[in-house]
């Protein structure tokens, strides 16, 4: 009867009377034993969800993470005990009250554990199965509160109530069984969550919260817009020499990783890394906060974002194009020719020009390629956590030849500096390989990056001279546009992949957007300049 979704939401969504009268009518008090296989299979089915929190919570891989050693202390495995003694009660009619009593505070603390777990999956890493491990063992749960629930009331409205919602759920769950997207869809909720989780912690360093953290990312913008201008000055020379197009795609492509792990080692910052990383930042307050206040909290956090983001591109930007121009001069002097041929110059600025080039969708893919190097760096992070490798590198047996004390200063080394220089090799070989296979495609796929593409316009400038201004103009705009579809393409690709991760419903998602866009409207200037600070806990 209820084979597809909509039918069986239709089922869900049918009148609480209605569906009161219904078992009324089928209750048969003169025929209670019709009903008796249907009460034995309820039964069963209450054993059987307890037996499968059981044997998903005294695992190897819940126990490791969890708060008890001892198998026999750990409330998953009291669970069978009580929902037992909660059976053999009811089947008694005698002390049911204190069998329930005992059986809440065993669901409780199966929760309790389920929260603790879940917290550690930050530190201990995050792996697929467990993520469908703890959201298994929530609808397990939650079918057996409603199991007690039915087997406890008496006949009347509160049971036909609970009734209606049991059987809600198992039609839902036949008909996404049945489904292919559902089942695409759960895994790529588990991915998402997965990756996210380890995206999010990262992401929290690219928000400045203080005035003190907002005057060090100025510094650090700086540093990284210096530091690029040799990236796009080799970038150049590299694209100049006509070599192979895959050996002119693996070198381009390792400048830009070394450049890009130089910033990390010198402490210096690139705008455009930070979007994707802090959009899971942003959506990890949907886990960890609840209430009312958790839209305004996201708002909050969102307009700290945006002027720390604004503030990182506007000192890359600022520091790159003085760089540039103060490169080319001494270079100038210094050897009688331009640090970069007229040829490269020129094709640099024809290539930004947004109307004759594909600037807006180049700079709309980077914002794409931006995202994913975030999650390739979540990723091999959690996986290099989830695996133990810093426990590994410590416990190896070279440390008998070099010394242990050097072997555990490697691992703390790796486990800090996985994730960021994975997404640092990532996105600068995804930066330097992609035009390169676009043309071994025949595909017109290139990169516009803003900090680089800024570089290479300010190095074109110092080279060329007799460059008429409007195509100045023109390529200035092309800055302006990949600078807005850098940041917000590679940023609501990680809020949404975050959103999708956490299942922010339509609803919540709708009241986001108005309060953001109510802050938006009534303070603009908060969003841009640093005025009005969060108060910050001890």
């Amino acid at each position: 009867m209820y084979r597809t979704s909509r039918n069986a939401r239709r089922f869900s969504e049918i009148p609480a009377e209605m569906f009161d009268e219904i078992v009324a009518a089928f209750s048969l008090p003169d025929h209670e034993e019709i009903w008796a296989p249907a009460n034995a299979a309820i039964r069963e089915s209450f054993l059987l969800l307890a037996a499968r929190v059981q044997g998903l919570g005294i695992s190897r891989e819940f126990r490791e993470r969890g708060n008890f050693d001892r198998v026999t202390a750990s409330p998953f495995f009291q669970l069978t005990r009580f929902s037992d003694v909660m059976l053999t009660a009811l089947d008694r009619r005698t002390g049911v009250e204190s069998a329930f009593q005992k059986w809440t505070e065993a669901v409780k603390a199966c929760r309790n554990e389920i929260r603790a777990v879940h917290f550690r999956l930050n530190t201990a890493g995050v792996s697929v199965a467990m993520v469908f491990a703890i959201e298994i063992m929530e609808k397990c749960l939650h079918r057996m509160e409603i199991i007690v629930e039915i087997l406890m009331l008496e006949h009347g409205p509160k049971r036909s109530n609970a009734i209606h919602r049991l059987v809600s759920i198992c039609i839902i769950a036949s008909c996404e069984d049945q489904s292919l997207w559902s089942l695409v869809s759960s895994n790529a909720h588990l991915l998402c969550k997965k990756i996210v989780e380890r995206t999010g912690e990262i992401g929290e360093h690219y928000i400045a919260r203080t005035p003190r953290e907002y005057g060090w990312m100025w510094v650090a913008a700086a540093g990284g817009g210096l530091l690029t201008v040799a990236t796009a000055t080799l970038k150049l020379n590299i694209t100049a020499l006509h070599m192979p197009l895959l050996v002119e795609g693996l070198l381009s492509g390792m400048n830009y990783a070394l450049s890009f792990i130089l910033m990390l080692i010198c402490g210096f910052a690139l705008a455009t890394k930070q979007p994707a990383m802090t959009g899971a930042a942003l959506a990890g307050i949907l886990r960890e906060h609840s209430g009312p206040d958790r839209l305004e909290r996201i708002a909050t956090m969102a307009m700290l974002t945006c002027r720390t983001q604004l503030a990182a591109a506007l000192g890359n930007i600022a520091l790159v194009s003085v760089g540039a121009l103060c490169a080319a001069s001494v270079w100038m002097k210094a050897f009688g020719s331009p640090l970069i041929d007229a040829a490269s110059a020129r094709y640099a600025i024809e290539s930004l020009n947004p109307l004759a080039s594909g600037t807006v969708l180049f700079a709309a893919f980077t914002g794409v390629i931006l995202w994913f190097s975030s999650l390739v760096g979540g990723w091999i992070e959690n996986w290099s956590v989830c695996n133990k490798l810093p426990q590994g590198i410590a416990d190896h047996r070279l440390g008998e030849k070099v010394g242990v004390e050097w072997m555990s200063c490697g691992a703390r080394f790796w486990n800090r500096n996985i994730g960021s220089w994975s997404t640092a090799i990532a996105l600068g070989f995804l930066l330097g390989l992609t035009p390169v296979l676009g043309k071994f495609a025949g595909l017109p796929i290139d990169v516009r990056h803003v900090t680089l593409s800024t570089g290479t316009l300010a190095l074109a400038a110092a080279t060329l001279q007799d460059v008429p201004s409007q195509f100045y103009m023109l390529a200035a705009a092309g800055i302006a546009i990949t600078f807005m579809l850098n940041l917000s393409i590679s940023f609501l690709l990680a809020f949404f992949t975050a959103v999708w991760a956490y299942k922010l419903s339509w609803t919540e998602q709708l009241e986001l957007a108005a309060v953001f866009v109510r802050k938006a409207v009534c303070q603009p200037w908060r969003f841009v300049l640093p005025i009005g600070w969060p108060p910050q806990t001890a």
